[in-house]
């Protein structure tokens, strides 16, 4: 991703462990949704940020992107390319991202995901 260049030599820290099997299973969960969250809103790219999305990630690991951003009111990520494909991505538990922000009662959550694209369709 294109971040890479751009903090190539910024370094944050998320998380630490000793047990070398535990870091790379969060390793793995983090780096495919950090890049995604950097290149749609840069300035996420500060530790307040990326520890509110890892920490979220960490505790709902079958949630796609969009229910982070959905979750954590971080709304204008959604009209990036890669947040739109996943728009209609359910949970292990069927909840779409829509009816994630439906459920909060947010207005402006909602509309943000219907402008993304989610379908009024239940499947």
């Amino acid at each position: 991703h294109n971040q890479t260049s751009r903090h190539s030599s910024s370094c944050l820290s998320v998380y630490r462990s000793s047990n070398f099997q535990e870091a790379e299973q969060r390793f793995k969960l983090y780096s495919n949704i950090i890049p995604f969250f950097l290149d749609a809103k840069p300035d996420l790219f500060n530790a307040q940020s990326l520890q509110r999305i890892c920490d979220t990630a960490r505790a709902n690991e079958d949630w796609s992107i969009c229910h982070l951003a959905v979750s954590l009111d971080i709304i204008d990520t959604l009209r990036h390319e890669k947040f739109m494909s996943l728009i209609n991505t359910r949970n292990s538990a069927g909840v779409s991202p829509l009816l994630m922000a439906v459920k909060s009662g947010s207005k402006h959550i909602t509309n943000a995901v219907l402008g993304a694209g989610a379908s009024l369709e239940a499947k």
